[in-house]
């Protein structure tokens, strides 16, 4: 084994030093999360067309690599270390570039769909309207869409403009235009762009009565300390008073899929968990993840405040929502 990574090092200095173009790191690249690939061709650097991608993770001590080799028209992805990656314990296999920093990843066995967002470091909702998913499970050798941001993937269709686009997705137009390069306002019917951090609108029509929803009695903790008036109110919500800047934890562990700010909801966070419900943070005054973090139970990731809609002076407290269960907080 040490043998094999002896040569394999070389091999790679050796690349390094004879080729005219170099290896480009993930890190380095402005193009989204992986970044686009250097092509060791003489075709153009530019040219994308089915790249076959070389991975390695290179971290003082270890070195991690999985190759898929074909051809001369092959293409390289190098992390100079693990922070080039959400989740440094994946391995970078079946992945090509389609264009715009947007990658095809093909799921391996174990792949669930929180898992590949964790690794990306992108929203499930990312990944499901990209791919139009119905279901969350993935099987082995399913193909997905991952885009470098979270946000949508838009096809322009005819009599589209940007402000119409961020409109609809409740965008910034500025975002959409640095994103995808745009010069100017027309676009071509038919092309792809990215719409970063943009949502597919979606409305809670009746919430469902509380006895249609499954219970899961010891899956989450109280997020906060406090009084809970423990009243069930809005979307299966119940609000906790205490202090301003009261610490607030994740009630399970989950990744970080939205943090916004809204006029009713003041800043808030909402987390996807494992068992496909959703919780959401609100009326808080500072937050202190980012999204696509995977958070542990019971890890602080904001404080409580009076943002947005309060009642009273100071009206600080935590509005907490559970989406897809019974909120075992309600009295």
């Amino acid at each position: 084994m040490v043998v094999f990574l002896f040569i394999l090092t070389g091999i790679i200095t050796f690349i390094n030093t004879t080729s005219e173009t170099k290896l480009l790191p993930l890190k380095e690249s402005d193009r989204g999360v992986m970044g686009g690939p250097r092509s060791l061709s003489n075709n153009s650097p530019e040219d994308y067309s089915t790249p076959t991608i070389f991975a390695f993770s290179v971290n003082q001590t270890s070195l991690n690599s999985s190759l898929n080799m074909a051809g001369d028209n092959s293409s390289i992805y190098y992390l100079t270390d693990y922070s080039s990656l959400q989740n440094p314990n994946s391995i970078l296999t079946g992945i090509k570039t389609i264009t715009n920093g947007i990658l095809i990843y093909k799921a391996r066995k174990g792949d669930t769909l929180l898992s590949v967002a964790s690794d990306f470091g992108i929203s499930l909702d990312t990944i499901r309207w990209a791919n139009n998913l119905k279901t969350d499970r993935l099987t082995p050798g399913q193909e997905l869409i991952i885009l470098p941001v979270s946000g949508v993937l838009h096809e322009v269709k005819p009599g589209d403009t940007v402000e119409d686009i961020a409109q609809i997705y409740s965008a910034s137009i500025e975002k959409i235009i640095a994103f995808n390069n745009l010069n100017g306002s027309n676009l071509i019917p038919g092309e792809k762009i990215i719409v970063p951090n943009g949502r597919i609108p979606k409305t809670y029509k009746v919430f469902a009565a509380k006895s249609a929803l499954p219970e899961y009695p010891y899956y989450y903790v109280l997020p906060t300390t406090g009084f809970n008036w423990g009243v069930l109110h809005n979307v299966n919500a119940v609000d906790i008073a205490n202090y301003c800047d009261t610490p607030v934890f994740a009630a399970a562990e989950g990744l970080i899929e939205v943090i916004a700010y809204d006029n009713s909801y003041g800043k808030y966070i909402k987390i996807q968990h494992p068992n496909n419900t959703e919780t959401l943070y609100a009326h808080l005054n500072k937050i202190i993840v980012n999204s696509g973090d995977y958070v542990t139970q019971g890890q602080i990731i904001g404080y409580m405040g009076n943002t947005g809609y309060v009642i009273g002076n100071p009206g600080c407290h935590l509005h907490f929502e559970i989406h897809g269960a019974k909120n075992p907080f309600a009295k």
